[in-house]
């Protein structure tokens, strides 16, 4: 029997490659997305490559150097909690979380340190229990004076600005985003410094501290920590 040219180079050729997965498409989309000069394209992909565990080998590397070279902080931040989901017992993973502990930023020192403690490391304590007692004035100080200016400015230019009430309303919904935002994350702080243990004794001092916060919530989750720690929860 003859064969044609085409057919013999067909059947040498053996059968056709398989398709990427829909799953392998993303993968790839996310990791190009991680290039991008724009920071919420970038944060995008960080937080859905924080779930590809079946991928750690390739996606851990890949966070590790956003953690480490990427200029936006909210960017940084994702990557330490990316990091300690996909990257969990992996070393690069934990050096990387361990070297964040003193990124400039401290809603990255936070993510680093809750999610070392995540994985029954304690090298940021420290960073927890200051979190705990430590007050962060920065996101209130622009809406509260954008709030002041709305107040007092007729006082100082004799001129109320147009829509002033609403106005005023939107500044106090987002003060009390923020506070409340704040006591979230010193339940953070006093949860991840349970979930350690006896390992997180030096924090006691400041959880017994945090006893006396003004939130219920916080109050609550630093009572559960304590005894986990001191070892009166069982």
């Amino acid at each position: 029997m003859l064969y044609s040219f085409p057919l013999l180079a067909a059947l040498c050729a053996g059968p056709p490659a398989e398709k990427p997965s829909l799953a392998d498409v993303l993968l790839q989309s996310h990791l190009n997305d991680l290039n991008s000069q724009d920071a919420y394209c970038r944060l995008h992909a960080v937080n859905n490559l924080a779930f590809r565990t079946d991928q750690a080998m390739v996606v851990v590397p890949r966070l590790v150097k956003v953690l480490q070279h990427d200029r936006d902080p909210e960017v940084r931040e994702a990557a330490v909690y990316g990091l300690g989901k996909v990257g969990r017992g992996d070393r690069e993973a934990i050096q990387a979380l361990v070297g964040a502990l003193h990124d400039p930023e401290q809603s990255v020192c936070f993510g680093a340190a809750r999610s070392l403690a995540e994985q029954g490391d304690a090298r940021g304590v420290p960073v927890l229990s200051a979190a705990l007692v430590a007050w962060r004035p920065g996101r209130y100080l622009p809406v509260l004076g954008a709030a002041s200016a709305l107040v007092f400015g007729p006082l100082l230019n004799g001129r109320v600005e147009s829509k002033v009430g609403r106005k005023f309303g939107i500044c106090l919904y987002f003060l009390q985003e923020i506070w409340e935002d704040n006591a979230e994350h010193r339940q953070e702080a006093a949860d991840a410094l349970g979930s350690l243990g006896p390992k997180a004794r030096a924090a006691v001092p400041l959880l017994r501290s945090a006893l006396q916060d003004h939130e219920k919530s916080v109050r609550k989750a630093t009572a559960k920590a304590l005894k986990t720690i001191e070892g009166k929860g069982r």
